[in-house]
């Protein structure tokens, strides 16, 4: 199991001076939050059913709304790594 805190990359006050985070930091935190979604999904990942009181909609509609806002940052993360291999396997596994 994954340890609850981050584990981040050593700052870098050269290329970010205000906070020292670079892309690294970014990836890792997208990362963490794409695979703090597994264990929520359904069979085959087409929703998130996150806990906590529902909306209105119906849980069916709030699974939905989960995995379109994790899709979309799902999208950000494999698009950026700019053809390189996608560490993570997302568009593999998590997404097909």
């Amino acid at each position: 199991m994954t340890p609850p805190h981050l584990a981040l990359p050593p700052a870098d006050r050269v290329r970010s001076p205000l906070t020292g985070w670079t892309r690294a930091h970014w990836e890792a935190l997208a990362d963490r939050q794409l695979q703090a979604l597994v264990p929520y999904a359904t069979p085959k990942f087409a929703q998130y059913r996150l806990p906590g009181r529902g909306s209105w909609s119906g849980v069916v509609s709030d699974g939905l709304e989960g995995f379109a806002r994790s899709f979309l940052l799902a999208a950000f993360r494999i698009a950026g790594a700019a053809g390189d291999a996608d560490p993570r396997s997302w568009s593999a596994t998590r997404w097909a």
